[in-house]
């Protein structure tokens, strides 16, 4: 089949006996936007939020891995030091900045809920 020519388009009517065009309704302008700015202002400010805590969070955690390993190459000096004139005296410290270390571990670990469960649990025979 080959090309057809267009049809006419007409417009569309009540009646096709009657050939009334149809009205469109007329579009109410828009109102303008409201000056409130909802709840998106509190959202956005508690993200900043939440971003100003995170950078906090970050830098603690890097103060804090500084401290650590500065005091462990203190503590190394200290006992390399210490080893050159008194072996021993060096070993008891080594072995006082070994427990030393592995209480704070602990300490950072344990939490006070989880031994008084512990604790309750023990009592009930479980």
């Amino acid at each position: 089949m080959g090309p057809t020519a267009p049809r006419s388009i007409r417009a569309p009517t009540v009646s096709s006996s009657r050939r009334i065009p149809l009205r469109r309704p007329r579009r109410k302008p828009f109102e303008a936007p409201s000056a409130d700015p909802g709840p998106f202002l509190s959202y956005g400010i508690q993200w900043i939020m939440f971003a100003v805590m995170g950078f906090i969070f970050i830098w603690y955690v890097i103060r804090s891995e500084r401290r650590a390993r500065r005091e462990e190459a203190e503590d190394a000096a200290a006992i390399a030091a210490l080893a050159v004139t008194d072996p021993e005296a060096a070993q008891r410290l080594r072995d006082e900045t070994t427990v030393r270390r592995a209480r704070a571990k602990r300490a950072a670990h344990d939490d006070r809920d989880s031994q008084d469960e512990d604790a309750l649990l023990d009592r009930a025979g479980r």
